[in-house]
């Protein structure tokens, strides 16, 4: 149990019979101490889904995009969606900022820069990742600055999904 009072924190122990304080020393220690290497909260949620074909209303031109059930992060980021076999990444296919917090139904519409439609019509598995967004601010500096965020080395947090 802590006791704020104006001359600093006491912690307090009750006893039977009353309670005895010992003030905390230094409060800067107990207030800013913060262990290094902590991974901030992610998470990034998807499903088999099927493509969404749409219009713009911008530019009155069509789009393929898929929808990301739900991230999280403290610092926003990237998701960065590739076409994927069996969890293996491949060719990059679209990208989304995605502010801090937490974001549902986020759409990600895929380049058409990036697959013909063809190759789109063809495609079984994707994988969403989410990457930092470290470098310029809300633009996506692929695999360079804005690296892929990690639970642990070498474990990317990612959602495989089955195009249905």
């Amino acid at each position: 149990m802590k006791i704020l009072y104006a001359g600093g924190i006491f912690t307090a122990t009750l006893l039977l019979l009353g309670v005895s304080c010992v003030p905390v020393e230094n409060i800067e220690d107990v207030t800013n101490h913060q262990e290094e290497n902590i991974v901030p909260i992610i998470s990034l949620s998807t499903k088999d889904q099927p493509l969404t074909k749409s219009i713009s209303p911008e530019t009155n031109a069509p789009y393929n995009a898929i929808i990301i059930d739900e991230v999280n992060t403290e610092d926003g980021g990237w998701l960065v969606v590739r076409i994927s076999n069996n969890g293996e990444l491949g060719k990059l296919i679209g990208n989304q900022y995605v502010a801090p917090g937490t974001q549902t139904n986020i759409p990600v519409y895929i380049s058409m820069r990036n697959i013909n439609e063809t190759e789109l019509g063809q495609v079984e598995e994707m994988t969403a990742v989410l990457h930092r967004d470290e470098g310029i601010k809300e633009q996506f500096e692929i695999d360079t600055v804005d690296t892929p965020y990690e639970i642990a080395p070498n474990i990317v947090v990612k959602s495989s999904f089955k195009i249905l």
